[in-house]
């Protein structure tokens, strides 16, 4: 896991989530393949790889939700646009 000493904003604490989850799924990945080459079951660590990978494709998605709410905060609406909430 990635430490962190320091308080975080929510967009760096998911990227720091991303990073962790990538790291799970690469050691999760040489398990499955060391597995494989010993012809040993696979099915439990198929299944939780599985899972890694959901898990950090819902942290990249959120990630990617959190910069683009971050990004259409910085760009300022032009009058008479949609979902403008000056009248």
């Amino acid at each position: 896991m990635i430490p962190t000493d320091f308080p975080e904003s929510e967009i760096d604490m998911v990227k720091r989530r991303v990073a962790n989850a990538e790291l799970r799924l690469a050691a999760q990945k040489k398990m499955v393949a060391l597995l494989a080459a010993r012809r040993l079951p696979m099915r439990q660590a198929q299944e939780q790889l599985q899972l890694y990978e959901a898990a950090l494709q819902a942290h990249v998605d959120h990630l990617a939700h959190l910069e683009d709410v971050a990004r259409r905060q910085l760009v300022p609406r032009r009058s008479g646009e949609r979902g403008s909430r000056s009248r």
